[in-house]
């Protein structure tokens, strides 16, 4: 049985930056070049579309006759609220510059383009396994997400739910929505018990997903 890896998409204008990124990136996860998009509505389809697990983004998008409208720091802050913390990270060839201009990014996910594919051996392998774990925590917590909003959909099912289990009812109805699509609130009846089976669905693959990537870390 072939080994499950999640996709990792680098966003860059520069083909050589992306590159090196594919280059140190390829043996451990699937690679996914982004050269250009023109939103974020644009990028959000694409992550969807493309079952991107996890990206990197340029800090410097507009430079080098981009043909991107916006910063890198501008993109992680929509995707980051739009997805629900999806797992993103900033590349910059000044990790310390970055981190002094921009209250956006927490500096533990910004990347030095300087140093990280220079990393080899157990180094490497720590940083792959960091990278791995923020995939891994976002899916736990859409996965336990889904199994809190199924249990309370079997209580509404056979009684009123008090106002406080209304309210979480309500939520997580609005945060998985998000975390599906990347809008705020979908109808509620999105998530009707006629979604049952798939919610079932999401919620089995994403812990046979966890499961595998666990075992071959």
């Amino acid at each position: 049985m072939a080994k499950t890896r999640y996709t990792i998409a680098i966003m860059d204008e520069e083909a050589k930056e992306r590159a090196k990124f594919a280059n140190f990136f390829d043996q451990d996860f699937n690679i996914f070049e982004i050269p250009s998009i023109s939103s974020v509505d644009g990028l959000i389809d694409k992550i969807k579309a493309e079952n991107i697990d996890a990206i990197a983004i340029d800090y410097k998008l507009k430079e080098h006759h981009s043909r991107f409208k916006e910063n890198g720091d501008y993109f992680f802050k929509q995707l980051i609220s739009r997805l629900q913390e999806f797992p993103a990270f900033v590349l910059t060839q000044d990790a310390e510059k970055a981190k002094r201009e921009s209250k956006l990014i927490k500096p533990r996910f910004i990347i030095d383009k300087e140093i990280y594919h220079k990393l080899h051996g157990n180094d490497k392998k720590a940083f792959m396994n960091d990278i791995i774990s923020e995939i891994n925590t976002y899916k736990k917590s859409f996965t336990e997400k889904l199994k809190r909003l199924k249990e309370l959909e079997k209580i509404k099912k056979n009684k009123k739910l008090n106002d406080s289990l209304e309210n979480e009812y309500l939520n997580l109805n609005n945060e998985i929505s998000q975390s599906l699509s990347g809008y705020q609130a979908l109808p509620l009846k999105y998530f009707s018990q006629d979604t049952n089976k798939k919610l079932d669905e999401v919620l089995t693959k994403t812990d046979e997903l966890i499961k595998n990537i666990t075992k071959k870390k």
